[in-house]
């Protein structure tokens, strides 16, 4: 039978082209000031509206016995077929809108071969039952139990991971380049003023520079916390239909669908901070997974114990300690990756 994307679609598509248009004008200021802005603005409305109300009206899709297929009939026809012995796993994704209006988005994962595919969006109940029925097999079906979840005392040891440390800085860049080309725009920046603020600032007491450096090294930490809630926020990974299901996020949430019968290990990974602080993060090892780093996650940050449990209930017990090189071997490495 064949079947179109939710109408609802036409509201995500205007929440997003709002946000889209924000983006763009502030990515104008950013470039070039309030001229660039607007054009960038009225590029962005046109093509958006254009573009969702052409998707919604010319794609179906339509699922059969041993294959889904995705159409398109705008000025060319196309269709795109993905077996269904061939999806390696079926995530759901729902960002604020999404979760307001009951809709969800359905990535089909069909590893190199077969492709991806992807329906947004169709309400939360077609999203499940579509998951139900790309992943069913004919092996009998086990009942849902949770694996494993992210306490939110965890949530703090993001600070360890280097990446989000990096949050406040690219903030503070992209507000302090939007700022300097509205005002240079409405003259509120000029030469002088420039010099004089420079003189201010390294005129500043040592105990205000001192007091700035503190905010500053706090703010790393904090954001880092911050971003990492919203990204993990209720880190869930519980088993359904044959597969391993990783669910998380606090504005989008997004659950992937891991197949149990492509896993074929786990991965635990640490830097220097995390190995000292002894928290490690936990992946899936899935044959023919897109984006294997992201989708195969099952812990970001946990105490070390906590991943080895949830990666015994995912593939039985983990082997013990690695075992090191020999010196000579290790020494002969080490000579070989840094003397050139």
């Amino acid at each position: 039978m064949t079947a179109r994307l939710h109408p609802l679609t036409f509201v995500v598509g205007a929440v997003r082209e709002l946000l889209a248009l924000l983006a763009a004008g502030a990515t104008g200021l950013l470039v070039g000031g309030l001229s660039t802005a607007f054009y960038f603005t009225l590029v962005g409305l046109a093509f958006g509206l254009v573009f969702h109300v052409a998707n919604w009206a010319t794609f179906t899709y339509v699922l059969h016995e041993d294959r889904i297929e995705f159409r398109r009939a705008l000025v060319g026809r196309s269709v795109k077929s993905i077996p269904r012995d061939r999806i390696r796993g079926v995530d759901i994704t729902a960002s604020l809108p999404h979760r307001l209006l009951g809709l969800a988005v359905v990535s089909i994962d069909a590893g190199a071969d077969g492709g991806e595919g992807e329906l947004n969006a169709v309400s939360r109940g077609e999203a499940e039952r579509l998951r139900g029925v790309l992943l069913a097999r004919d092996a009998p079906v086990p009942p849902r139990r949770t694996l494993g979840r992210m306490r939110r005392r965890w949530y703090l040891y993001a600070p360890l991971s280097g990446a989000y440390l990096l949050t406040p800085f690219a903030l503070a860049g992209s507000l302090l380049g939007t700022v300097y080309n509205l005002g240079d725009d409405l003259g509120l920046i000029t030469r002088e003023r420039v010099e004089t603020l420079g003189h201010d600032v390294v005129g500043l007491p040592t105990a205000v520079v001192l007091a700035l450096a503190i905010l500053t090294l706090i703010a790393m930490p904090v954001m880092s916390v911050i971003v990492f809630t919203l990204f993990n926020w209720d880190f869930t990974v519980h088993e359904r239909d044959g597969s391993v299901v990783a669910e998380r996020g606090l504005v989008t949430r997004r659950s992937v669908s891991l197949e149990r019968r492509r896993l074929r290990g786990v991965e635990l990974a640490d830097n220097p901070f995390e190995r000292a602080a002894g928290v490690t993060r936990l992946g899936a090892l899935i044959t023919g997974l897109g984006d294997a780093a992201q989708r195969g996650r099952l812990l970001p940050a946990a105490p070390r114990a906590a991943a080895e449990a949830l990666a015994a209930r995912v593939v039985g017990n983990v082997p013990g300690p690695l075992t090191a090189h020999p010196p000579a071997a290790r020494s002969r490495r080490v000579v070989r990756g840094v003397a050139p």
